[in-house]
């Protein structure tokens, strides 16, 4: 591994540990703000911290008219999943939605291979159904009773309807990526992506209670913005040292993650039964940062 590859192994490392303390953040923040009027806050924060960075470093113009639909397209599908995840975060655990989040590079390579004729490799076709084999152990707690009766929690359902947003998300942004900056269509993705938001946020700001609302609600949001950023920027720096696949991998860890911060933070562990399910995302991401059938995606177009 060369220096260049072992830093952009350790950004990519950290940035999933950032993005694994977004799942019981989420649940901190669920109960007290519109899932909306969440994700708004945090997409103007994000924006505001940004325009500094792009004034600094490159020269901001107005796109033409059919990027800001291909920007809006990518921004409403990140909301989207961000919204979505708030609002499950509502009816479900954070652990619960780490899990089914390990499934997203197998989606994201569905989604690649519909709209960008991608060829998926056969890793996927191994990788997919264990991953929902960990995810049905962890949402189930690892009874065949629970299984039988088919009553998974609301929320988990509702997250993996969020996750296919994200892995369009992930498809779309490779789909209508230009030699411009990246972080031209994060800004101007999530810029377009507010407007919505701040046509519902118009009708429903009126009945939030914000003096019911904790002090540190507003801090979580504030985190959650900056490492939003912080996160993009990563992406844009070890992804394409990485590959998708490698840098995807990664994503793996994430309930692995959650677990530690939540025994850290609150010193709660769930049920010994669902471990193995955790676990089985682990060793996946060892076997994909080390296997050397790992390759670049190969595409038809």
């Amino acid at each position: 591994m060369t220096q260049p590859d072992s830093k952009a192994h350790l950004a990519v490392l950290f940035a999933t540990f950032v993005v694994a303390t977004s799942f019981p953040i989420g649940q901190r923040i669920a109960p007290f703000l519109d899932p909306v009027l969440t994700v708004l806050l945090r997409f103007l924060i994000s924006i505001l911290v940004m325009l500094p960075i792009l004034f600094f470093t490159s020269k901001i113009t107005m796109p033409s008219a059919q990027r800001l639909l291909q920007f809006s397209m990518v921004g409403v599908t990140q909301a989207g999943f961000f919204i979505l995840m708030f609002l499950a975060l509502k009816q479900t655990s954070s652990l619960n939605t780490s899990v089914i989040y390990t499934l997203l590079p197998s989606l994201a390579a569905l989604t690649g291979f519909y709209l960008l004729k991608e060829k998926p490799r056969p890793l996927h076709f191994l990788l997919l159904p264990i991953g929902i084999l960990a995810t049905v152990w962890v949402i189930f707690e690892g009874s065949v009773d629970k299984l039988i009766q088919l009553n998974p929690n609301q929320g988990d359902f509702i997250f993996g309807v969020g996750l296919l947003l994200l892995a369009l998300y992930a498809t779309l942004l490779k789909k209508f990526h230009s030699s411009g900056s990246p972080f031209d269509m994060v800004f101007w993705s999530m810029l377009c992506a507010v407007f919505p938001m701040a046509l519902y946020a118009s009708f429903t700001a009126a009945s939030v209670n914000l003096e019911g609302i904790p002090a540190d609600v507003y801090l979580w949001i504030v985190y959650l913005a900056v490492m939003t950023v912080f996160t993009n920027f990563v992406w844009a720096f070890g992804g394409p040292r990485l590959g998708p696949m490698k840098t995807l991998a990664y994503s793996y860890l994430i309930p692995s993650f959650v677990l530690f911060i939540n025994w850290i933070v609150i010193n709660r562990l769930p049920p010994m039964i669902v471990l193995p399910g955790v676990l089985v995302g682990f060793f996946i991401m060892f076997f994909l940062q080390f296997s050397k059938h790992v390759a670049e995606v190969k595409s038809n177009t």
